[in-house]
């Protein structure tokens, strides 16, 4: 009687074809990303708070913290805004300010980079993707890089970048959703004319906080005011461009002219607290660098480069090889289950795009600075912000100046992710395969520090391979 009570039971559960863990397993899949990306993101934000506001009149990165200290003490310089305005508020507190600042600025590019993800992709599995993925800041912050990362002056870049992307996908949603071929009434009015003051005041806050603005984030800012003018139509969208260029190239004369010199570097270190110049984590190297003339820094790039030439590609091999499997990964899983080889090519299209762009356009600031960290995690960071807008906006029917047709119902199903598991195994094998290079060890590949140090044979192989290619070199030449 019991075996019959029980395959009855079986044998309805397997006949029922609404069974609720096959049929939710999408929505399954979704919340279970999400309490992840709930837990990975708290981890590396405990991680930041640990370094700073933990023990907030100390400084667990000391060359980071003399750069915010740069300031206009001996005239203006470059570097000097936010370390003058640092100055201004406490100069008797300035190091529990810095931590406050480093914290509070990790947490909103943490949340702003949640939100574009989220507007880009509609999924909680593609932004865990996303935020995990190797060189991004939060992988910094969890697997203990060198703290300079986080603390950076770069990390507000990335506010502001991602702060315009976040207003590029809402340009884009508000151009399909409604008619704005002949909205704006203004020739430099309009949501358009708005947003280019807001990307014009960002860049030149940018650019006087570190010159390195230039190449991290300009060239990506151009493209999403180029994007916003265009799907908003706006006329004098032209001139508006040519008008950034040369805003930009006005700021690079400023800031090249004042360069710095010895003199404003002795009254920049005169304006600092005695107090602070005493503690033992203080550091002026950074305040020192402004003294270089650009003949030394030119002849330290080119040394750089003749003696580590054959170190430098050893290491950028794997991580590029890192980079192309996942980003390879991330649009076949985006695209790939919709059973459509165009759409899947498409997706690539774009990715590849986004990479090369932003790789090409960010390289000068790596030969010039020769600062790998800074350069991958500048690059993965704008990368991703590009793949999201770009994906929002080919996906939206804006290519042409007509916005006719079903234009809001083709967007909305363009924006639904809920069938990313419709084809289990290749779905399952990206994934796992995502997730398992954003575990492995990066830094073991690209910097001299290694936080797990169970991986650490992947650092001897590379280091292997690289002393064989130099000792093979010279015979070859």
């Amino acid at each position: 009687m019991a075996l019959t009570f029980w395959g009855v039971i079986v044998n309805r559960l397997f006949r029922m074809r609404s069974w609720r863990f096959f049929s939710n397993f999408p929505s399954l899949v979704e919340t279970y990303f999400f309490f992840s990306l709930i837990v990975v993101c708290a981890i590396s934000i405990f991680q930041v708070f640990s370094m700073t506001l933990a023990n907030p009149n100390h400084i667990a990165f000391p060359y980071a913290f003399s750069e915010w200290l740069i300031n206009y003490s001996g005239g203006f310089v470059r570097r000097g805004l936010v370390g003058t305005l640092l100055l201004a508020l406490d100069p008797q507190h300035i190091t529990k300010l810095t931590n406050y600042l480093v914290f509070s600025t990790y947490c909103v590019c943490l949340l702003l980079f949640l939100v574009l993800t989220w507007m880009g992709f509609k999924s909680y599995l593609l932004s865990f993707l996303v935020v995990v993925s190797p060189t991004m800041v939060i992988q910094m912050a969890i697997h203990g890089s060198p703290y300079d990362i986080v603390a950076r002056k770069e990390m507000l870049f990335f506010c502001f970048v991602l702060y315009i992307a976040i207003r590029t996908i809402s340009s884009i949603n508000l151009a399909v959703h409604s008619r704005v071929k002949n909205s704006i009434s203004y020739r430099w009015g309009g949501r358009g004319g708005v947003l280019a003051i807001e990307v014009f005041t960002l860049s030149a806050l940018g650019m006087l906080i570190h010159e390195g603005f230039l190449f991290f984030s300009a060239p990506v800012l151009s493209v999403l005011l180029w994007i916003n003018l265009w799907v908003l139509h706006h006329r004098q969208r032209n001139w508006i461009m040519i008008l950034y260029f040369f805003a930009l190239a006005a700021l690079t004369a400023l800031v090249v002219f004042y360069h710095g010199s010895e003199d404003v570097v002795q009254q920049i270190m005169l304006s600092l607290p005695g107090s602070l110049k005493a503690e033992k984590f203080f550091e002026g190297d950074a305040i020192a660098y402004l003294a270089w003339s650009a003949k030394t820094q030119v002849s330290s790039v080119v040394v750089n480069l003749s003696t580590d030439v054959t170190y430098w590609v050893v290491k950028f091999i794997p991580v590029f090889l890192l980079y192309f499997s996942y980003f390879l990964g991330f649009g076949l899983l985006v695209e790939g289950y919709r059973v459509n080889l165009k759409l899947t090519m498409r997706f690539l299209c774009v990715v590849g795009i986004s990479v090369g762009f932003v790789g090409i356009s960010t390289a000068p600031m790596f030969i010039i600075g020769g600062d790998w960290l800074r350069w991958l995690t500048s690059f993965g960071v704008h990368a991703w912000i590009l793949i999201a807008v770009l994906t929002v906006f080919w996906r939206a029917p804006i290519y042409s100046r007509d916005l006719g047709g079903d234009s809001e119902n083709e967007y909305t199903r363009g924006q639904k992710n809920n069938g990313v598991f419709s084809r289990w195994g290749a779905g399952g094998v990206i994934v796992a395969s995502m997730i398992w290079i954003a575990v492995v060890p990066y830094f073991g590949f690209c910097c001299d520090r290694l936080p797990m140090r169970g991986w650490s044979l992947y650092k001897d192989v590379f280091y292997r391979v690289g002393n064989m290619v130099q000792a093979i070199l010279p015979m070859l030449i």
